[in-house]
């Protein structure tokens, strides 16, 4: 093929030495290879831009490709997050990653009180050019420097999550009324009787998932999970709706969360807190002694949680017959002590099917009140940890 016959699309990964390689959005078009892109024939283009790009030579299967950027398809971003600096009577601003940017130059002008040291938002004015940084204005200084908490909004703002909803769609969130109406039951199961609780982390806020256990008279288990029904609160195609696609997910950060729904929901109406009703949707699994589902129902119903346990205290109790709250009950016991039976068979069945064990290491960072970390330990995961994953992977596969 001729080289002035290949043109591509593709996304522009910078080096801070000025070169870069632009991964083509169809490999077909350049057989798998990236093309390498030279400082001089950079144009423009920011890292992660989307980009078209000229292949200056066509090359054979053992050569590298090399192309030019003709322009711009789409900017990655019209802003950097990073540390402010000064260099050459000129102000810097140097981003934590250079996958989430590379250097601006600021002229005083535009320093907008922003002093060495500081995490900052510049705004670009200027695009780069041949031996030129991009140049922009400080638009938002982040922390200044020393200023506890700066390091994680910058990364916050780098990543371009939104940590603020915008006000139509928490008005929407506040029109939602925070305790349950007789129509809000109509064609669910009653489940409020029952022994339902919730077991997460001392610092969780958003309970979306809750557990029960009956054992029958024949041996065989009937394990309960209760799944937060936000789909009755958060209609398709509203306002809500649309925010939570954007977003995706909750972000769990070290001391703070960015959820996906206003906290009046994902903290309130929406959270299996115990001792008020809560619409969810449930799955009952009958499982006998060797861990086979023989039977299962899916359905919409309304539970009133029991408990708000802690995986730490459920460890402590089951390994060691510590009772350290006072919900847990000797109801609460009894059923802890089956669920945990249940946990071991699952997880054997599961392992003799050969199943992949992802039990990695995680860090926990403890921060002290200024929000500086003062500890980094391996996270704990523990019985009661590994009892809930065992029944959430079996209530998906099922």
């Amino acid at each position: 093929m001729k080289h002035k016959d290949i043109r591509i699309t593709g996304v522009l990964s910078k080096h801070q030495k000025g070169f870069g390689f632009v991964i083509p959005d169809n490999k077909e078009e350049t057989q798998g290879r990236d093309v390498f892109i030279s400082p001089e024939d950079m144009k423009s283009a920011m890292n992660q831009d989307h980009v078209y790009v000229i292949i200056k030579r066509p090359s054979n299967q053992s050569r590298s490709l090399e192309g030019q950027i003709d322009r711009i398809v789409t900017r990655a971003r019209a802003e950097v997050v990073g540390t402010f600096s000064e260099r050459q009577g000129f102000g810097i601003v140097t981003p934590e990653s250079n996958k989430y940017g590379e250097e601006v130059s600021v002229g005083k002008r535009d320093y907008n009180t922003a002093t060495v040291g500081d995490i900052v938002v510049v705004r670009i004015l200027r695009w780069p050019s041949k031996g030129h940084k991009a140049e922009g204005r400080i638009s938002e200084i982040i922390s200044r420097k020393g200023e506890s908490g700066g390091e994680i909004k910058a990364l916050i703002r780098s990543h371009q999550i939104k940590d603020e909803f915008p006000s139509e769609v928490l008005n929407q969130a506040d029109g939602i009324s925070m305790s349950l109406e007789e129509a809000d039951l109509a064609g669910r199961q009653d489940l409020r009787n029952n022994t339902v609780f919730t077991i997460d982390g001392a610092d969780a806020k958003d309970l979306d998932d809750a557990v029960s256990l009956t054992l029958f008279d024949n041996g065989n288990y009937q394990l309960g999970v209760h799944i937060a029904d936000v789909s009755h609160y958060v209609r398709m195609g509203s306002m809500l709706d649309d925010e939570a696609l954007r977003r995706g997910t909750s972000i769990y950060l070290i001391d703070q969360v960015v959820p996906m729904l206003p906290k009046s929901l994902s903290n309130g109406i929406c959270s299996l807190h115990p001792g008020v009703d809560r619409l969810t949707l449930s799955i009952a699994m009958e499982i006998n002694p060797e861990g086979k589902v023989i039977s299962h129902d899916i359905f919409e119903s309304v539970i009133r949680s029991k408990a708000r346990l802690v995986y730490t205290s459920v460890s402590n109790y089951l390994e060691d017959g510590l009772v350290e709250e006072d919900e847990i009950n000797s109801r609460i016991q009894e059923n802890l002590k089956q669920m945990q039976e249940l946990a071991l068979i699952l997880r054997k069945k599961r392992q003799n099917r050969g199943s992949l064990d992802f039990d990695f290491d995680e860090a926990y960072i403890t921060l002290d009140k200024a929000g500086i970390p003062v500890s980094i330990e391996t996270a704990e995961r523990r019985g009661a940890n590994r009892m809930i994953e065992e029944f959430m992977l079996v209530a998906n596969e099922t």
